[in-house]
């Protein structure tokens, strides 16, 4: 199904917080059925998943909801998937030999694909858990570039978290996204790295704001649709850190997003990353800028605490260098990470 911006959506099902049981029983006096009740304790919400009856799609069913309690949180299941625009070149290719900065070894979590333990991914530490729920095996190859980058850079115990399906063409959704950051809360990861992009939605926006209220710091891809693209999510969610990239000279990559919503810019062209068979390949993209600024940011913040990552969020910014035209900007925002 699609929405009513023609973004794509679960087919006939509306994702609902904290429904009260009097709401339930008027929502199934409606025709809609109860899928799922998805408890996430850690940021203090209620899922409910409701099935809208046979033949209704889903903008249809959100109508019928929102004629009933338009005081009610409703929000579609939006699909989401890996940041379009992504180039992956061959093993062996030329690519940027990032710098990595001399720190003690840090804990970190992302929200992506799967990772498989390849190469220098073997020394790391992975706690993984998977959200799509899906039989079958499970989509790697972003997980593992992302995750390589990530260690690299310092961490040494990475908490991952696969919302993807296994399908040839790897999505996610609103509520595999919500329940991998209630999980991530769960464990007290104090950065949570996330190279997704989708449409706006209010239950991603609701958890995000949620572990950034809590202490958390949410790193994003700022997205790889071009100069005209929407902005992409949930990067441009209130809070999060939105990371575009640029190549070793400091310009923009070419599809990288714009926007008011970019905080950031770090070196995401050309970037040597693992592939699932362990070889090195270079990777251009936001999604291989960001982990960059995730692994900065957790250099500095080593505990779940809203005034600290709000600090090193202040210093990382004040310490960027300036690109583009004087200040922050849409398309370079505060500048390029220094580390």
């Amino acid at each position: 199904d699609f929405d009513l911006s023609g973004f794509p959506t679960r087919r006939g099902e509306i994702l609902s917080l904290d429904l009260s049981d009097d709401q339930i029983k008027m929502a199934k006096q409606s025709g809609f059925t109860v899928v799922d009740k998805v408890k996430l304790k850690a940021i203090g919400l209620v899922i409910i998943r409701l099935r809208a009856p046979s033949g209704i799609t889903a903008s249809d069913a959100m109508k019928v909801l929102r004629d009933e309690n338009p005081d009610t949180f409703y929000e579609f299941d939006h699909y989401f998937g890996i940041t379009s625009g992504v180039k992956i070149g061959k093993a062996g290719g030329s690519m940027v030999d990032m710098k990595i900065p001399k720190s003690k070894a840090f804990t970190i979590g992302m929200i992506d694909t799967a990772v498989w333990r390849q190469a220098t991914l073997r020394s790391a530490r992975i706690d993984a858990r998977d959200f799509a729920n899906r039989k079958g095996k499970l989509p790697f190859a972003h997980g593992t570039a992302v995750a390589s980058i990530l260690h690299r850079q310092g961490a040494k115990h990475i908490v991952s978290a696969n919302v993807f399906s296994a399908d040839g063409r790897p999505y996610s959704s609103a509520e595999a996204i919500a329940r991998a950051m209630n999980w991530m809360v769960e464990r007290k990861v104090p950065v949570i790295n996330i190279s997704i992009a989708g449409p706006r939605n209010a239950m991603v926006d609701r958890v995000v704001a949620a572990a950034i209220a809590r202490g958390h710091v949410v790193v994003a891809a700022a997205g790889n649709g071009g100069l005209r693209a929407p902005a992409a999510y949930p990067a441009a969610s209130p809070g999060a850190v939105a990371v575009t990239a640029v190549d070793h000279a400091g310009r923009v990559y070419l599809n990288a997003n714009r926007g008011s919503y970019i905080d950031m810019s770090a070196v995401g062209v050309g970037i040597g990353a693992e592939a699932p068979d362990g070889s090195l390949r270079p990777h251009s993209g936001t999604s291989f800028a960001a982990p960059f600024v995730s692994a900065s940011l957790a250099r500095c913040v080593d505990a779940v605490k809203p005034g600290q990552s709000q600090n090193c969020i202040r210093q990382m910014e004040s310490r960027a260098r300036d690109l583009g035209v004087p200040g922050r900007d849409p398309i370079y925002g505060y500048g390029l990470l220094v580390p």
